[in-house]
């Protein structure tokens, strides 16, 4: 109730809680009971406000797994969206760029369009962000197609995506 005063009394439109392992002392966090008391804040908090709470995940969690996720999974449950953040790798980084990361969509209530697809930000010394979409997700999409057994040739898979045999061939190599 006291940080909900004091942020009532600054007044500002967004409040980013940085990080949730500093801010809140849990007794185990894989617990789902162990966030009521956080629940119950952000509840209260996004009556009011736009809130962005950083959780880190796993130390060396894979880019592309739910398997770095830190905590309950009841955490998410309250949110919105929840957006993950990992490095880029050096041979993928626009050249010339400085700070480089990926983000990508891993739940939004919202919206469900190309806007939430992964991307590469980059920041260029002259030029400020770059934003980016990230190849890999169309070839992680291919594989899926392929994983799935759905497709009994590379003409039937490509024209699944809009293109000519050629492409699936290109895609799957």
């Amino acid at each position: 109730d006291t940080l909900l005063n004091d942020i009532r009394e600054i007044n500002p439109d967004l409040v980013i809680l940085d990080n949730l392992s500093t801010l809140a002392d849990l007794d185990d966090e894989n617990a789902a009971s162990s966030y009521n008391d956080i629940f119950k804040f952000l509840t209260k908090l996004k009556q009011e406000r736009s809130a962005i709470l950083v959780h880190h995940d796993r130390k060396g969690a894979n880019k592309d797994s739910d398997e770095g996720y830190r905590g309950s999974s009841k955490m998410a449950a309250i949110m919105e969206q929840r957006i993950h953040i990992s490095a880029v790798e050096e041979s993928k980084k626009p050249k010339d760029t400085g700070a480089c990361f990926y983000t990508e969509f891993k739940k939004n209530r919202y919206l469900g369009d190309d806007s939430l697809k992964r991307r590469i930000f980059a920041l260029h010394p002259k030029n400020g962000w770059l934003i980016e979409k990230d190849e890999d997700e169309a070839l992680i999409k291919v594989a899926e197609a392929v994983k799935s057994g759905n497709f009994e040739t590379q003409a039937q898979l490509a024209a699944n995506f809009g293109h000519k045999t050629p492409w699936a061939n290109k895609a799957i190599k």
